[in-house]
């Protein structure tokens, strides 16, 4: 937590009562988990055809199905499986023989890639006249955070995430985070706000 409130160039969130440089929400849930797995149509020993299906009313993102046995790893990522639908795959078509690349190849989904760190100078171009300021902002832009806000989640979880057994990490779309956890961010006439979220689902012990 220390490290996260002493990011450089972080500005102070005010409440009434309460001033900080980190935002973090925490709930009970009913929620399911969105992805569910069958065998598929080939399946068969040493060739275990495995299929993610996406059972919510929303897409997910980047989707990486992750198994140990013994010394082995198997991994797979998705970039999305939109709802309703499914990935397939053949578990042993999938090996890691780098744990470090995956997590790197998973790394760089969450990264916004165009501006991977905080700029020195705004940018107003396109220039909004005439912003009320009453008006709040509701609707992120994006998923993609900057580079030392991904390493830090991604080391905190890191155990979690690309442990050991079978879990499923999985990114929510920006959709559903506007609509489930929903945000009204003010400020003022000399300053703009540019929302991005990013919620990281984790599945874990799972059974093949």
């Amino acid at each position: 937590m220390d490290r996260v409130r002493a990011f450089d160039s972080a500005l102070w969130v005010n409440t009434l009562h309460q001033s900080e440089r980190f935002a973090f929400y925490e709930g009970a849930t009913t929620e399911q988990a969105p992805i569910v797995i069958t065998r598929g149509p080939t399946d068969a020993p040493g060739h275990r055809h495995l299929i993610l299906r996406n059972r919510s009313a929303d897409d997910v993102h980047d989707v990486l199905f992750l198994h140990q046995e013994g010394d082995a790893h198997f991994g797979f990522l998705v970039p999305a499986i939109p709802a309703g639908q499914s990935a397939g795959f053949v578990l042993e078509d999938h090996p890691i023989t780098d744990m470090r690349a995956m997590r790197s190849a998973f790394r760089a989904r969450l990264i916004d890639a165009s501006e991977p760190s905080p700029p020195t100078q705004a940018s107003w171009n396109p220039c909004e006249m005439m912003r009320d300021p009453a008006i709040p902002v509701e609707t992120a832009s994006g998923h993609a955070l900057y580079a030392h806000e991904i390493d830090a989640i991604l080391e905190a979880w890191d155990a979690r995430f690309f442990g050991q057994g079978t879990r499923i990490v999985y990114r929510e779309s920006v959709q559903t985070l506007d609509r489930e956890t929903p945000l009204s961010l003010y400020t003022d006439m000399f300053h703009f706000i540019v929302l991005r979220r990013l919620g990281l689902g984790l599945m874990e012990n799972v059974t093949l």
